[in-house]
């Protein structure tokens, strides 16, 4: 069958007839139950005004009702599902026609354009109730097949215009051996030079971890403790050379001369 519903946003709907010509409550309650059930078990009826406006046909208690349930939940309520009138369209005479007839077979009619005064099943009437939830899911199905169908035609489409070769399997696989041949020889980062570390242990260590180091290049008594204080007292030191030519504040004499620094080095 090709006549298909399709879900419409509720805000590019108009209507000819005033939503005062319906009972208030009667729209609150479809409303609600537009809300719980998710959809309508009876689609709006629209004409094509627009690229992305469309008219009431038929329906226009539902359309009304739709507008309330976006009221109150503007997120679910944001569509609706409508059969969808072309103006060049050949079934739009069958449409009007079929229109015309539901309408003439409902015996309480109180408004031209009204789809029935009866919007929920009585209460003793089960399997009436059981239909119309049967026909409300038909249709939201419907609705949903033909947009998967569309969505398998656009992705056939692109797959047949641009489909996957050997070659770009093989240029990736390539690319791949590549990047791991790069990352085997890319060397490892070289340790730091003994000269850089010793000046950063000389600027940053304790007073017992230089006692211990200077210990092991040889100092021991009071010159040991006069080169661990003398350190302590004037670095931190940029540069070796810095160190060489510091002078304590109580002596002319440099504290850490060239041949100390050679003679540190050689036992670090």
């Amino acid at each position: 069958m090709r006549l298909l519903p399709s879900l419409v946003t509720v805000r590019k709907i108009v209507s000819t007839s005033d939503r005062s010509q319906f009972e208030s409550d009667k729209i609150e309650y479809l409303a609600q139950q537009i809300l719980n059930a998710e959809g309508v078990i009876s689609p709006l009826v629209l004409r094509r005004t627009g690229i992305d406006s469309y008219e009431v046909i038929d329906g226009d208690l539902v359309y009304h009702a739709a507008v309330r349930a976006r009221e109150i939940d503007a997120r679910n309520g944001e569509s609706i599902a409508a059969y969808i009138i072309e103006s060049d369209d050949i079934a739009t005479d069958s449409i009007l026609k079929q229109i015309e007839l539901i309408r003439q077979s409902q015996p309480s009619q109180t408004h031209e354009k009204t789809i029935g005064e009866t919007t929920s099943p009585p209460v003793n009437s089960s399997n009436d109730f059981l239909s119309s939830f049967e026909r409300s899911i038909n249709i939201q199905l419907a609705s949903v097949n033909s947009n998967l169908k569309n969505i398998d035609a656009k992705l056939d489409q692109n797959l047949s215009t641009y489909p996957p070769t050997n070659k770009d399997n093989d240029q990736i696989e390539t690319l791949v051996k590549v990047i791991a041949d790069l990352d085997k020889r890319i060397p490892p980062l070289p340790n730091p030079r003994p000269e850089s570390q010793l000046l950063k242990e000389l600027n940053e260590q304790s007073r017992e971890e230089l006692t211990a180091k200077f210990t092991k290049a040889g100092w021991k008594g009071k010159s040991l403790k006069t080169i661990v204080d003398s350190i302590i007292e004037t670095r931190p030191y940029d540069s070796f050379a810095d160190l060489t030519s510091r002078k304590l504040n109580s002596s002319k004499n440099k504290f850490f001369t060239d041949a100390t620094l050679v003679k540190v080095l050689d036992r670090y």
